[in-house]
């Protein structure tokens, strides 16, 4: 017999919005009108959306360097950063102190064989996913248990899992198309040993199996993120944005209107390349706090200020590239939305105007409203000296060395 029994949820997500009260909740959903956000934007300055802003140097020493850091390899909650880097997790302070290191790489049964992916619970608890599973580590490190593996779900592929609550998880599934997984996410509650699955639209389906396979973009895929005590999960190009809270209610909070830019239905938009199409569409993946969600939008020949960026090995500072790629912001209690410009070359997010810093954008944001973002110590000293800053800010990058760890980058934002 299965360990889980298996319930399941239907997730068209226009019959979730009809559960919760029919037309009075459907009233009650918020439009992102990406659409009509096209062609213009303006720079936002941090203190528009921020009280406060704090940099952190993490302790370099010889036991916790973790040298430059990749996307999505920071998080900061419980008032700790956990920093991702090769197969460890390194735990430090809100002041950067070094606290531990969790390496449990190893092919024994309470032992990671590779660190793909972390999360971490309200508790402090981390939890590591390999390659085929899932292991959930104490706050302090200790292997507690087995999460989930590929016997828990045979014949799909786990990809993120996220807390929902006490031994209740929602785990996203990694979407292919030569297979026909029907879930873009199960909750597996390990109190009462049931599973619930969440079905991927199917209209979302037939497009994701009709793209050939050397076509692979993030905007199909199931995206998930925290959103208070629940998960807030986008189906690929579908409209709606549906929550499922940590009693297991789901419902739909918001729609994305893409308009005539939706790449679903231009022919052949779907494949364009350089930057030249009609078609937007998500990229990357966004993050909500209390009063805002941050995400970027591939633009296409609709970009109305592309980004300039330094190429990765530029030698000079005219050694650039241009991208249609833009930050957005939604105001959830206005429903305001609107574009990000870019404020300068090579940077992207909102001006620091509290201390003169570079431009933020997140890279994790916290269940406590806080903004995540960090700076390599050599391109902090860097800035210091060609562009005006504090007193403040000036006095952190004297008493920083080009090899020192990254500079944590924390934002209190406005409730």
């Amino acid at each position: 017999m299965n360990r889980f029994l298996s319930v399941i949820f239907v997730s068209i997500l226009l019959s979730v919005s009809c559960i919760n009260g029919g037309a009075d909740a459907e009233s009650d959903i918020k439009t992102i009108d990406v659409a009509g956000a096209i062609g213009k934007g303006r720079v936002v300055q941090l203190s528009e959306i921020a009280e406060s802003i704090e940099y952190i140097p993490l302790e370099t020493n010889s036991n916790c360097l973790v040298a430059k850091l990749s996307w999505s390899s920071a998080i900061f909650e419980k008032e700790k950063f956990y920093i991702k880097f090769n197969h460890s997790i390194f735990v430090f302070d809100n002041k950067g102190g070094f606290l531990f290191e969790l390496n449990r790489q190893g092919r024994g049964p309470q032992e990671y064989d590779y660190l793909s992916d972390f999360s971490v619970e309200p508790n402090g608890n981390i939890i590591i996913r390999s390659f085929e599973k899932f292991i959930l580590y104490d706050k302090s490190g200790k292997f507690v248990k087995i999460l989930a593996d590929k016997k828990y779900a045979p014949g799909i592929i786990l990809k993120k899992c996220f807390p929902l609550d006490e031994n209740i998880y929602l785990f996203t599934t990694e979407l292919r198309r030569g297979t026909d997984n029907e879930y873009s996410a199960i909750i597996m509650d390990l109190k009462s040993n049931k599973v619930f699955k969440i079905r991927y639209p199917d209209k979302e389906r037939e497009f994701v199996k009709s793209l050939p396979n050397m076509y692979r973009y993030s905007f199909y895929e199931i995206t998930a993120m925290r959103s208070g005590d629940g998960i807030l999960l986008i189906n690929g190009l579908d409209q709606n944005i549906m929550r499922v809270d940590s009693n297991m209610n789901i419902d739909t909070l918001f729609q994305i209107n893409f308009g005539k830019y939706n790449p679903r239905d231009i022919p052949g938009g779907i494949f364009d390349r350089g930057g030249v199409g009609s078609s937007v569409h998500r990229y990357l993946f966004p993050f909500e706090s209390s009063g805002y969600i941050f995400a970027q939008f591939k633009l296409g020949t609709s970009a109305h200020k592309p980004r300039v960026m330094l190429r990765f090995s530029a030698k000079t500072e005219d050694d650039t590239f241009t991208s249609d790629i833009s930050c957005s912001l939604f105001n959830k209690r206005t429903g305001e939305f609107f574009l990000v410009d870019q404020p300068e070359k090579n940077q992207i997010g909102f001006p620091d105007d509290f201390e003169g810093g570079p431009a933020v954008w997140p890279v994790y944001v916290s269940t406590c409203d806080h903004i995540l973002a960090y700076i390599n110590a050599l391109d902090l000293i860097t800035y210091s000296e060609t562009h005006k800053v504090s007193d403040k800010f000036r006095e952190l990058a004297g008493r920083l060395k080009e090899t020192d760890n990254p500079v944590m980058i924390l934002v209190k934002l406005k409730r």
